[in-house]
């Protein structure tokens, strides 16, 4: 039996299946994390040209993905290999990472938990 007739989420990084019965069940999302990497065949030497010309199109708000400047840092601990160029997205739910190996974007997100009323007995 494969997916048909299961119902499945990820809790805590684990895939849990409940086998589907014929009422219908409701899940409620706690936390909900995706993340993209992207490991570069070799890894790239520091360019100020290049790594200036990836900020200017973060914070373009034509053509790049209109990230206001102040969640764009630059760290940087080595000339050749001691970089990351760190981006904050999504209103802090996400940040991307560009490293001289990889590109990293996790994402994140919890639902807003409602404050329920209290009724007491009179």
């Amino acid at each position: 039996m494969g997916l048909v007739g299961k119902v499945c989420f990820l809790e805590s990084r684990e895939a849990v299946c409940i086998v589907k019965s014929s009422a219908m069940i409701e899940l409620a999302i706690q936390v909900f994390e995706i993340s993209v990497q992207v490991i570069f065949p070799a890894p790239r030497t520091f360019m100020k040209d290049r790594v200036d010309s990836d900020a200017q199109w973060l914070t373009d708000n034509a053509s790049g993905f209109a990230i206001p400047p102040d969640q764009v840092r630059l760290r940087q601990s080595d000339v050749l290999f001691g970089y990351d160029l760190n981006v904050q997205l999504f209103g802090g739910n996400g940040n991307g990472t560009l490293a001289p190996y990889r590109y990293l974007m996790p994402v994140s997100a919890k639902p807003k938990t409602r404050k329920r009323k209290r009724q007491f007995p009179a």
